[in-house]
C-alpha cells in the first residue's frame, strides 16, 4: 500500500529582511492579485497564507476593489490566513506582545471570514513554553513549526505540546522545513532519485524520515512552498503526475483538516512540557537576541510602557470620564507587531533602519497618549496651586519615590499632599526664561523668568491602580533637603562601596557580601546578525574602574554612585589575532538605591569605537549552579547551564553549536537553596551564567558585528544564513557610538517566583506625572497644544478597586475589552484558591467561568466590576 503524503500548497512570507517592506509590497501586490484569481477560476483549490495578516493587510489597504472577493475565498475556505499578525519572536517578545499579535490577527481576519485556526509558525527560532496556555485562551488548539526540536526530545512528528498550567495543543513538526521538496516537486524529480535540498540533505530519505516520523499510520504532512513563493499554476498538473509513483500517494489537504485528523488520535501522542530551542536539525540561532540592541532596547520600552502604564491609565480614566480608545491602542501594537518579527532585527541597515523609525514611531505615539491622560486630568483640577498628579498603575500598594520636574516662579516653593507638607530634597534648580526668545538675552521681559526645579519625594503606601495629587505653594518658606557627598551608598537592604578597584556589595539581610560584584567583559565576535560566533584567535578583557572618578550623592529618598571606566580592547579581529591592545572605549556607570527598595539599579553607557566583538555585563553571586531560572510570557523555565552535547556537536552534525546562551526576556536568576540573585533587565535581552563552578550571571550589552550571514563560522559551520548566495554588509550593526544599558539587580532571600514579577513590575514601570501649569509650555510637544479639561468635575485622587488577594500573583496589564474592565494575572506560584469568585474570561474578554480556584501557571483575566 502506498504512503499518503498529504501536500499543503504554501507561502512563506518575511515582509522585510534582506530586502524592504516596499520591495516585499511589490511582489505581494502582483502576487495576490495571481492568487486571487487562481483561486477563482479553480486553477488552484487552496492556499495557506504563511499564518499572519500583515501581508493581507497591506495589499487590501491598497486594493479595497478586492476586499468582497478576498472574503468570498476565506469563507469558502480556500484562502488561509492568520491567526498571527506577524510571525513573532518567540522568546524575547513579551506577554502582551504575543496576545496582542494574535487578536489583531484574529480579530482582522474575521473581519473577512475568519482565520486559520492552526497557529503556524514555520521559521520562528523556536518556541516559548507558555504558547499553548495563549493559543487555548484564543481558541486555538492546534500547532504548526519548523524549529527547535532535536533527539533530546524524544519526539515524533506529531504529539501534545502542554503548558504548567495543563493547556494542550495538538502539534505537527515540519522536520525537514517547509520548503525542501518545493523545487523537485516542480521539476518533476520529487520521486526517485531527487538529490539533495538546499541544506545539501537527501530528499529522498526525507521523505522516508518523515513517513517513519509520523503518528499518523502510512501519511504525513508535506508542505509545498517557499519564500515569498508565487502561486503554482499547474499545481493540479503536477499532482496528476505523481499519481504513477509507486511509494506515495499524493493529495492535496488544508491545514485544519490535517490538524483535525491527528486530534482524533489524541490519545496515542506523547505530551511534552518545556520549550523548544534545541540547534541539532534546524538552526535557532541561539545568539540572536544580541544584536541591534538599540532597536530592541526601543521594544522593550515600548512594551513595559504599554502594558504597565498605558493601558492601565486609560483603564483608570474610562471610570472617570475618558473613553478607552482601542483603535489607537491597537493601532500602537500593530506597528510594534510588525517590527517584532522572527527575524529579530537580522537584517540589512537599510531594512534595520526603517524597523527602528517603525518602532519608533510606536514609542513616540505610546509616549504621546501617556502625556495626553494625564495632562487630561491634571488640566481638569483647579488650576490654583499647580497641581501634579500622579499614577500607581500597578495593582500593589506602593511606597513611591518620585523624581518630578517642577516648574514654579518662586526660587522657594512647598509640596502639599494630603494637607500636608511633602519632605522632598532638591537635586537641581535652574531658572529658564519663559517668553518669546530673542537673539538678544538682554531683549528678554525680566517678569517672564521661571525656576526649574529637580526634586525627589517618597510617597508612603500609594493603593494600586490609583491617581493622586501634590499641590505646589510658592508663599512659603520651605528649606528642602539636600543631597550630601559620601564615600558609600547605603538603604535598609544593601551597602555599596568601592574598595581597591572593586565594586562590594553587603547584603545586610545575611551580612554575605560579595566583592567585584560586576564587571564589564569584553571578548572577539567573528559572527554575523544572527550569531555571535568567537574568533580562532581571541583575547578576553575587563573594563579598569579609573582611579578618582567614584563619587557618590546621597538623599533620603534615593543614594547614587557615580564611576567612570576603560575598556583597553583590540580595535578589530586583526589586532585581537595578535594581541594588540589599541582601542580604549569609555564607560559610565550609575549604581542606584532607592529608599526600601530590594533593586539595585545599574545604568550606563558604553562608548564603543572597536569592531567586532561583544562586551557582556557580568553580575558576579555567591552560588554554585547547574541550571538558571528566566522569565517566560507568562511564566518561567528551568535551563541548563552546562549542555554535555557541547563536546560531540560538530562530530553529530549539528547545524549550530548549542552554546548555553538563553533568551533574557525580563529576568533570570540563580539560587542555592532558598537565597538567590536575580537580575532584571530594561535592555540586555541575552544571558549566559558562566564562572568555573556556574556562579555568574553574563547579560551580553551589545554585539559589534557587520555582516548579514557569513559561511563557516566556529559554531556555524556550512552556508551563510540568510542568503547563501550573497554576503551583505551591515555597518550599523557595529554598533559604534553610545550603547545605553540597564538592569536591576536583587539579591534575595527566598524565592517566591509571583514576588520575582512584582519585583520586575516594580523595578520596570517608569514614573507617570504631570503638573499642570503655564511657565513652560513645551515640557513636552503635546504641552504646547491647548487641552480641554473634563466635561464632568473629577475628585484629585481616584483609586480602581480589585480584590486585595489578587495581589499576590504575577501582573501583566489592566485594559478595558468590550466595555469591561480586564484584569490580566498568571500565578507563577502554587495552586490555590482566592477568598472570591472570580469572573473569568478569556483573552478576548468573553465570560468562561465563575470560579475561585487558581491553577499553577494559569492566565487569568478576571473582570473587575
Amino acid at each position: 500500500m502506498k504512503t499518503k503524503a498529504n501536500i499543503y500548497h504554501h507561502t512563506h512570507w518575511d515582509n522585510e529582511w534582506y530586502f524592504t517592506e516596499e520591495d516585499s509590497l511589490i511582489q505581494l501586490t502582483y502576487h495576490m492579485k495571481e492568487l486571487i484569481s487562481a483561486l477563482e477560476q479553480n486553477v488552484i483549490d487552496y492556499f495557506h497564507l504563511d499564518g499572519q495578516t500583515a501581508i493581507l493587510e497591506d495589499y487590501l489597504e491598497l486594493h479595497q476593489e478586492d476586499k468582497n472577493r478576498v472574503k468570498k475565498l476565506i469563507e469558502d475556505k480556500r484562502l488561509f490566513v492568520g491567526p498571527f499578525l506577524s510571525q513573532i519572536d518567540s522568546f524575547i517578545t513579551s506577554g502582551e506582545s504575543v496576545v496582542n499579535n494574535l487578536r489583531y490577527g484574529i480579530n482582522y481576519g474575521n473581519q473577512y471570514g475568519g482565520v486559520c485556526k492552526v497557529a503556524y509558525l514555520p521559521d520562528s527560532f523556536g518556541q516559548s513554553q507558555d504558547y499553548p496556555k495563549i493559543f487555548n485562551d484564543l481558541g486555538i488548539h492546534s500547532f504548526i513549526f519548523r524549529r527547535g526540536m532535536g533527539d533530546e526530545h524524544n519526539l515524533p512528528l506529531d504529539f501534545i505540546f502542554q503548558s504548567n498550567d495543563g493547556s494542550q495543543v495538538i502539534c505537527s513538526t515540519l522536520n525537514c522545513g517547509y520548503g525542501f521538496a518545493t523545487a523537485p516537486f516542480l521539476n518533476k524529480t520529487l520521486t526517485g532519485d531527487a538529490g539533495l535540498d538546499y541544506d545539501g540533505k537527501d530528499i529522498k530519505k526525507q521523505l522516508l524520515n518523515l513517513a517513519r516520523l509520523s503518528t499518523l499510520e502510512g501519511e504525513f504532512l508535506l508542505p509545498i512552498g517557499n519564500d515569498q513563493t508565487p502561486v503554482i499554476w499547474n499545481f493540479k498538473e503536477l499532482l496528476n503526475y505523481y499519481q504513477n509513483d509507486n511509494t506515495y500517494d499524493f493529495v492535496e489537504v488544508t491545514l485544519s483538516d490535517y490538524m483535525e485528523k491527528l486530534s482524533k488520535n489524541k490519545e496515542n501522542l506523547k505530551i511534552y512540557q518545556g520549550e523548544f530551542i534545541n540547534p541539532q536539525y534546524h538552526r535557532v540561532h541561539r545568539s540572536i537576541y544580541s544584536v541591534r540592541m538599540d532597536i530592541k532596547n526601543l521594544q522593550d520600552q515600548l512594551e513595559r510602557l504599554m502594558a504597565l502604564e498605558i493601558q492601565p491609565i486609560l483603564t483608570i480614566l474610562n471610570r472617570i470620564g475618558l473613553p478607552y480608545d482601542e483603535k489607537i491602542i491597537g493601532r500602537i501594537w500593530n506597528l510594534l507587531g510588525r517590527s517584532q518579527t522572527h527575524s529579530g532585527a537580522t537584517n540589512t541597515d537599510k531594512t534595520n533602519d526603517l524597523i527602528l523609525n517603525r518602532t519608533a514611531k510606536a514609542f513616540n505615539l505610546a509616549e504621546a497618549l501617556k502625556v495626553y491622560l494625564i495632562r487630561k486630568v491634571a488640566v481638569s483640577l483647579p488650576k490654583e496651586h499647580a497641581p501634579i498628579v500622579f499614577f500607581n498603575t500597578l495593582p500593589y500598594q506602593r511606597d513611591l519615590v518620585m523624581e518630578l520636574k517642577v516648574y514654579t516662579k518662586s526660587k522657594k516653593f512647598s509640596l502639599q499632599y494630603n494637607g500636608n507638607d511633602l519632605e522632598y530634597t532638591l537635586s537641581s534648580q535652574e531658572e529658564v526664561y519663559g517668553g518669546v526668545v530673542r537673539k538678544n538675552s538682554q531683549d528678554h521681559d525680566p517678569n517672564l523668568y521661571y525656576y526649574e526645579s529637580t526634586v525627589l519625594v517618597n510617597i508612603p503606601k500609594v493603593p494600586g491602580f490609583t491617581y493622586d495629587t501634590i499641590y505646589v505653594n510658592e508663599n512659603t518658606n520651605y528649606i528642602p533637603s539636600s543631597f550630601e557627598a559620601t564615600e558609600c551608598i547605603e538603604n535598609e537592604l544593601y551597602k555599596i562601596w568601592f574598595e581597591n578597584n572593586r565594586l562590594c556589595v553587603k547584603n545586610k539581610t545575611n551580612g554575605n557580601v560579595i566583592e567585584d560584584f560586576i564587571q564589564l567583559e569584553e571578548s572577539g565576535d567573528e559572527g554575523d546578525n544572527y550569531d555571535y560566533s568567537y574568533p580562532s584567535k581571541d583575547m578576553q578583557n575587563f573594563a579598569s574602574f579609573l582611579e578618582n572618578t567614584v563619587s557618590c550623592k546621597t538623599s533620603k529618598e534615593k543614594q547614587v554612585m557615580y564611576i567612570k571606566a576603560q575598556m583597553n580592547c583590540p580595535k578589530d579581529l586583526a589586532s585581537r589575532a595578535n594581541q594588540i591592545l589599541n582601542n580604549k572605549d569609555a564607560i559610565e556607570l550609575e549604581i542606584t538605591l532607592k529608599k526600601g527598595s530590594s533593586i539595585i539599579g545599574v545604568k550606563g553607557v558604553y562608548r564603543n569605537h572597536a569592531l567586532n566583538h561583544r562586551v557582556r555585563l557580568v553580575v558576579h553571586t555567591p552560588y554554585q549552579t547547574t541550571t538558571s531560572i528566566a522569565g517566560t510570557q507568562f511564566g518561567y523555565i528551568e535551563r541548563e547551564n552546562n549542555l554535555s552535547i557541547m563536546k560531540n556537536w560538530k562530530k553529530e552534525g549539528w547545524l549550530e553549536e548549542p552554546t548555553p546562551i538563553y533568551p533574557l526576556l525580563n529576568y533570570v536568576l540563580l539560587k542555592e537553596n532558598r537565597d538567590s540573585v536575580c537580575v532584571y533587565t530594561k535592555s540586555s535581552k541575552e544571558y549566559e551564567i558562566i564562572g568555573e563552578n556556574y556562579t555568574d550571571i553574563a547579560c551580553t550589552l551589545f554585539r559589534s558585528i557587520g555582516y548579514l550571514g557569513l559561511p563557516d563560522l566556529n559554531r556555524r559551520p556550512g552556508r551563510a544564513s540568510g542568503i547563501a548566495e550573497k554576503i551583505i554588509e551591515s555597518p550599523k550593526s557595529q554598533m559604534l557610538g553610545d550603547n545605553k544599558f540597564e538592569i536591576g539587580i536583587s539579591l534575595v532571600e527566598g524565592t517566591d517566583m509571583n514576588q520575582v514579577v512584582t519585583d520586575y513590575n516594580l523595578y520596570a514601570v517608569q514614573e507617570c506625572y504631570y503638573q499642570n501649569q503655564n511657565l513652560n509650555k513645551v515640557v513636552y510637544p503635546i504641552s504646547y497644544f491647548q487641552t480641554n479639561p473634563l466635561q464632568n468635575e473629577i475628585e484629585d485622587n481616584y483609586t480602581l478597586s480589585i480584590p486585595n488577594d489578587l495581589n499576590r500573583f504575577a501582573f501583566s496589564t489592566l485594559e478595558m475589552l468590550d466595555n469591561h474592565t480586564i484584569l490580566r494575572i498568571f500565578n507563577n506560584g502554587e495552586a490555590c484558591q482566592t477568598t472570591d469568585l472570580l469572573n473569568k474570561c478569556d483573552l478576548f474578554g468573553g465570560f468562561k467561568q465563575k470560579e475561585s480556584q487558581i491553577r499553577v501557571g494559569e492566565i487569568i483575566n478576571v473582570k473587575v466590576e
